[in-house]
C-alpha cells in the first residue's frame, strides 16, 4: 500500500509540487488576513502588515498585540507541513532523472535529500512557534536555507547544458540561488535590531526570498513534466 501510494505520488510529483506551492499562497494568505495585529517592533499596530510582519508572526500562539493567533497559526503550520511533503516525490523523482556515471548520481541523491530536508526543517520550524520557541524556531528556519543553497546549486549544475531540460530549468535554479543567498546576506547584515528599518528590511527580504522561491516552483516542476514528455516521445 505504502509503495504504491509512493509510486503514485513520483508519477506527479511535478502536479504535487504546484498543489503545495498553491496551497501555500492560500493558507498563508488566509492567515495573514486573520493575523490580529501587532509586529516586533510596535505591539499596537492593526492586522498582518506585509512588509513589517515577519513570515513566523503568523505560527506565533499569541500575537504581538497580546491576542490569541490559534486559527493563523493551525493554518500556517498546516500549509508549511503539505509544502514539506510536496517536497519528498518532487525531489525524489527530479533527481531519478539524472543518469550517468556515480559521480552524477551521487550529487542528485546529495541534492534531493538536501531539498527534502530543507521541507522538513521548514515544517519543524512552523511546528515550534517563534513566541514560545525563540531560539529553536529561528535555528530551524536558518538550517533550512542553508540546506536548500546546496540544493539548487547542485541540480543547476547538473542541469546546464543538458540539453534533455527545457532551457529555463538551469537558469531559474541558478537566479533562485541568488535570490536566496542575497537574502541571507542582507538579513545578516542589518542585524538583530528591533527598531522599524531593521525590521521591515527584514520582513521584505523574508517576502522576497519565499516568494520567490514559490514563483520558481512553476518551472521546477517544469523541468520534471518535460523530461518525462521527452521520454516518451523517444519510446519506440
Amino acid at each position: 500500500m505504502l509503495k504504491r501510494t509512493l509510486d503514485w505520488l513520483l508519477a506527479r510529483a511535478s502536479y504535487v509540487l504546484l498543489l503545495g506551492g498553491i496551497q501555500y499562497l492560500v493558507l498563508s494568505t488566509i492567515a495573514m488576513a486573520l493575523y490580529p495585529g501587532g509586529t516586533k517592533y510596535d505591539p499596537t499596530t492593526n492586522g498582518y502588515l506585509f512588509w513589517n510582519n515577519m513570515i513566523s508572526d503568523m505560527g506565533r500562539t499569541v500575537a504581538h498585540d497580546g491576542e490569541p493567533n490559534t486559527i493563523s497559526c493551525a493554518l500556517f503550520i498546516t500549509a508549511m507541513c503539505i509544502l514539506a511533503v510536496a517536497f519528498v516525490p518532487f525531489y525524489i523523482s527530479l533527481s531519478k532523472q539524472f543518469s550517468g556515471n556515480t559521480r552524477i548520481n551521487r550529487f542528485a541523491c546529495i541534492a534531493a535529500l538536501l531539498g527534502i530536508g530543507t521541507g522538513v526543517l521548514l515544517a519543524l520550524a512552523a511546528s515550534f512557534p517563534q513566541d514560545l520557541f525563540p531560539q529553536l524556531h529561528l535555528r530551524l528556519a536558518q538550517l533550512s536555507f542553508v540546506a536548500l543553497v546546496p540544493s539548487i546549486v547542485i541540480y543547476w549544475w547538473l542541469m546546464r547544458g543538458d540539453a534533455r531540460f527545457p532551457c529555463p530549468c538551469a537558469k531559474v535554479f541558478l537566479a533562485l540561488a541568488i535570490i536566496i543567498l542575497s537574502g541571507i546576506g542582507v538579513t545578516i547584515a542589518s542585524g538583530s535590531g528591533i527598531d522599524v528599518v531593521i525590521v521591515t528590511v527584514q520582513a521584505t527580504t523574508q517576502k522576497i526570498m519565499v516568494y520567490g522561491w514559490n514563483a520558481c516552483m512553476p518551472v521546477m516542476a517544469w523541468c520534471l513534466w518535460d523530461k518525462k514528455a521527452i521520454k516518451k516521445e523517444n519510446v519506440p
